[in-house]
This record gives structure tokens, sequence and C-alpha cells, in this order.
């Protein structure tokens, strides 16, 4: 890759993650949701750097599906809870696997100043 086609791609990539870490944030501050844990799937999980740097910013372990799309997988498993092949979620999320886990590696003032440049970015942009 060139440069200027490689600093695309990851600017790409770490949007993705800053968008993901935003969302989480909301959850936790209209929802009072705390997340231990964030599974991923799709196409983007084949980037390990997207992967560990979304645990980064998010501050949460993210688990990968073994499954690449698991949009239909998730049809198939809202279909059997309904039919009552199980009794509770509990059930159901025991049949789903991850085969890697990124853990949050980056310490705290970094992850602070990474997400200060983004939210001002962020702000530039903004029609006010």
């Amino acid at each position: 890759m060139t440069g200027r086609v490689k600093w695309g791609t990851t600017a790409a990539f770490e949007s993705i993650a800053y968008q993901v870490s935003d969302a989480l944030d909301a959850m936790r501050a209209e929802g009072g949701v705390e997340l231990a844990t964030v599974a991923a799937d799709g196409g983007p999980t084949a980037s390990s750097f997207l992967m560990q740097f979304t645990a980064d910013m998010t501050g949460v372990v993210l688990r990968v599906s073994t499954v690449a799309e698991c949009s239909a997988l998730g049809a198939v498993f809202a279909g059997r809870f309904g039919l009552g092949e199980f009794a509770d979620l509990a059930g159901l999320a025991r049949t789903v696997s991850h085969s890697t886990a990124y853990q949050p590696r980056r310490n705290s003032s970094e992850v602070k100043q990474l997400r200060a440049g983004w939210q001002a970015a962020v702000r530039r942009t903004l029609v006010t």
C-alpha cells in the first residue's frame, strides 16, 4: 500500500472504532448500561488492527465471532428461541462461539487523548 492509501485506510478503521465507542458511551449515559464485552461480526472483523483499536477505544473486551456474518444466524436463533428450543437467552448464548477476544491494551490517558482528538474533529465538521 502506498502512504496515502494506508493513511486513508487507517483513518477509516479508526473512525469505526471511535463511532462504536461513542455509541457505547451513549448507551452508558442514557440507558445506564455497562458492558464488559462486545461481540463483533462482519467483514471488518478480518482486520486485527481494527478489532484491537476498537477494544482499546471502548475499554471492553471485543469478541470476534467464528461466523463472519451473523445476521442470518441471528434470525435462526430468534426462530429457535420462539419455538421454545431454549428456555432462556442464557441457553441461547451458550451456543455462540468466539474465535478471538481482543483485550483493551492502551492506557487510559492515551485513550482519553485519542478520543478527545476524535471528538474535536467531529465538532469541527458539525454545521451549527
